[in-house]
């Protein structure tokens, strides 16, 4: 009779012990998954915010266009290809009396250059208000029809390349030189006056699914995450650990995705067209994204300052500290400090 009343109790430890090892697995599993989805909502938050959405696009991209080197490398790209032309070359050589058509090729060396400063005051000029919004709109149109591999003709998209469209602008130059356009610049297939940002984009087609359904995906994601985390603090053996667990996760897909973003800007200049404009573009649309990620840090810290019991300790340790150092100085020195404190925060 021992026996048997020993064997109904060996069986409850077990089962207690397999139920502890259950949950010690489900939670950091359950954690790990929130964790995944988590970076993955970040990614989709940012592309349907920032990538996709035309008007938040262009306030980001619009100071771009006026970086010094941005413009200084587009007035050269312009003057490079209304040199290539011919036709300014082919107008001062009509312009020139006879005795002077020696003078031609000397000219003509020095258009280039000449050029280049005219486009750039061109650029600081013109490229301004509707003319600079219809041009990073255009941009913005071929990005979104490449994104969701759309093929068709009024996605203005041909190949693979993502291009910065200037023909307006190379034409208003050619108006400001009295030269006439040549005929080529006013076909739609026609590549003069556009800058290429981005160089074979085939892999950016591919994900033309996650695009077109962007915002049923990230509610997903985001909802999956939450019950994942959720999940996660249920299943912990010590629920109080496990919440600051949950923030060192939150926290690390903060740091990991502006460690990816690092990463992913060294290996831009081999897809990279114009490398100067290329790189002040992406910068520009990735810096909404990089401050998602300092949120998404900003939160994890909260939650292990809130969570976590030997953080909170050390923080009443320190606070106790901080309190007996006041008290042991006098009112009219914390005036003093409170004063030099306003005025710094005045003069910044």
């Amino acid at each position: 009779m021992q026996s048997e009343s020993v064997v109904p109790g060996q069986a409850a430890r077990e089962r207690g012990s397999a139920g502890r090892i259950a949950r010690s697995i489900a939670s950091p599993a359950f954690i790990v998954v929130g964790a995944l989805l988590l970076f993955l909502a970040n990614l989709l938050l940012w592309a349907d915010t920032t990538v996709l959405d035309s008007g938040e696009f262009t306030r980001t991209v619009g100071g771009v266009l006026d970086e010094p080197a941005v413009e200084q490398r587009l007035a050269g790209v312009l003057a490079a290809r209304a040199t290539e032309s011919g036709a300014v070359q082919q107008q001062v050589g009509q312009r020139l009396p006879e005795n002077l058509a020696f003078l031609s090729p000397i000219l003509n060396s020095q258009v280039e250059a000449l050029l280049a400063e005219t486009a750039r005051r061109l650029l600081a000029a013109d490229l301004t208000g509707d003319l600079r919004d219809r041009t990073i709109a255009g941009l913005h149109t071929r990005l979104v029809a490449i994104l969701e591999d759309d093929a068709a003709p009024a996605a203005q998209v041909q190949g693979n390349d993502l291009v910065l469209d200037l023909r307006e602008v190379l034409l208003r130059l050619f108006d400001r030189l009295g030269v006439t356009p040549p005929q080529r610049l006013a076909e739609p297939t026609s590549d003069i006056g556009q800058v290429v940002i981005l160089e074979d984009t085939a892999a950016l087609r591919q994900a033309s699914f996650l695009v077109k359904n962007v915002q049923e995906i990230l509610l997903g994601l985001l909802f999956g995450s939450v019950a994942a985390f959720s999940l996660g603090v249920a299943t912990a053996s010590r629920r109080a650990n496990s919440g600051a667990i949950c923030g060192y996760a939150i926290l690390a897909v903060g740091v990991i995705t502006l460690l990816i973003i690092r990463v992913a800007n060294l290996g831009l200049d081999s897809y990279a067209g114009d490398r100067v404009v290329a790189r002040s573009f992406v910068n520009a649309v990735v810096g909404n994204l990089e401050w998602q990620s300092l949120g998404l840090i900003l939160l994890g810290v909260c939650l292990v300052a809130m969570c976590d019991s030997r953080i909170r300790l050390g923080l009443q340790t320190f606070e106790r500290r901080v309190r007996a150092r006041l008290e042991g100085v006098g009112s009219a020195t914390l005036l003093v400090i409170a004063a030099g404190m306003g005025l710094v925060l005045l003069l910044v």
